[in-house]
């Protein structure tokens, strides 16, 4: 009884007080997965079921480590790539575009009614939570060409590598940091795309005679970030013969002639 009659009087202050409780309930975009850099196919949306009238409602990024994922909507009231404000009608629903950023990992959006007392946006009641992740694509680097690669000096070589999903089909437009030891072949570095079956194949000419552990490695970077988890790396040996000897005196002084 006592429970009841302190329900009774918190409804009677509210009403008093004339306090306007927001409703809104997530309806759709809740625990999405998708690429990094890529949007979400649907939108994170709510809606409004307060029977008093339109909110203003609040999206904000609490949470992301994709390294830059951000929120859009045509209507939007904000200026924030983190946040989004749009105005939605008692009874409606709408929703806001997530894209991630270049990392996999998870990203964590609050939406809420909100206000704005000239300051900022704020949430006028307690958030709701969207979660989405950014699955990284699972790629592997193979050597194709074969290890040591073995030539004279002077001579052009190649080397190959490919790209593969984790379905094992080629990975097109992937590029490939070819980077050899200083002085061992030219030109030194270069980055080489993969093609439409995965292969992206670096040209260089030898430069010096002997064996070179190791001297020409193949990065591949999926998410253009130097030197995190998803690196991936293989190397190459160089085993280089000394050309033929270069001359240049004169080869027709054998059949010389003259006085004795």
């Amino acid at each position: 009884m006592l429970a009841r009659q302190l329900l009774c009087l918190l409804l009677l202050m509210l009403a008093s007080t004339g306090a306007a409780v927001a409703q809104i309930s997530i309806s759709s975009g809740d625990a999405q997965q998708g690429a990094p850099g890529q949007s979400l196919p649907q939108t994170l949306a709510v809606q409004n079921f307060d029977t008093a009238g339109s909110w203003d409602v609040l999206w904000h990024i609490n949470f992301d480590e994709t390294n830059g994922a951000s929120l859009s909507h045509l209507n939007d009231l904000d200026t924030l790539t983190s946040d989004v404000v749009v105005n939605i009608p008692s009874g409606a629903t709408d929703g806001v575009t997530l894209t991630f950023g270049p990392s996999g990992g998870t990203v964590q959006v609050d939406v809420c009614p909100a206000t704005n007392p000239g300051t900022g946006w704020f949430c006028a009641t307690t958030p709701l939570t969207f979660t989405a992740t950014a699955v990284a694509p699972s790629f592997s680097l193979t050597k194709i060409s074969a290890d040591p690669i073995n030539a004279t000096v002077g001579d052009g070589i190649q080397a190959t590598v490919r790209v593969l999903d984790g379905l094992g089909l080629p990975v097109a437009g992937q590029d490939i940091q070819f980077a050899a030891a200083a002085g061992s072949v030219t030109p030194e570095t270069q980055t080489i795309a993969t093609d439409v079956n995965g292969f992206a194949t670096a040209t260089m000419t030898a430069l010096v005679a002997g064996n070179q552990p190791n001297a020409l490695s193949a990065t591949l970077d999926p998410d253009g970030i130097p030197a995190n988890a998803d690196d991936q790396v293989v190397s190459f040996t160089f085993n280089f013969l000394a050309g033929p000897p270069s001359f240049s005196a004169d080869l027709g002084a054998d059949n010389q002639s003259g006085n004795p």
